[in-house]
């Protein structure tokens, strides 16, 4: 929603999606790089764990999440992409595959199995 400045889309009542919705404020949007500081270095600042959390760098804890898609390459508008399985999406719908918690995976979706051998 920082991002594109809109609500999420959710189902209503009759079951069709709602269409249209109206941007909040252009002007304060943000960056996807931006996003993901809030989310992660500039939150670990703000517990004052900045030391040990907040980025993938040797001797952090290894906290991290593993995306099905580039988050950097999400555009503003609520286009639609096609995901590599050949489905598509809005931008901003992207799926976590894989969540590493202190180094151990803790969660792997079905069909990325093969992300444990990297680790």
């Amino acid at each position: 929603a920082a991002i594109q400045r809109r609500p999420i889309k959710f189902a209503k009542s009759d079951g069709d999606a709602q269409e249209d919705l109206p941007v909040w404020s252009p002007d304060e949007r943000i960056s996807v790089e931006e996003a993901l500081c809030a989310y992660t270095s500039d939150a670990a600042h703000g517990m004052f764990m900045e030391d040990r959390i907040g980025r993938i760098e040797v001797g952090y804890f290894a906290d991290f999440t593993i995306l099905d898609g580039n988050p950097f390459s999400l555009l503003t508008s609520p286009a639609l992409e096609t995901t590599e399985m050949g489905t598509q999406r809005p931008l901003g719908g992207l799926t976590v595959v894989a969540t590493i918690v202190g180094g151990v995976p803790r969660y792997v979706a079905e069909g990325y199995e093969y992300l444990l051998q990297r680790l």
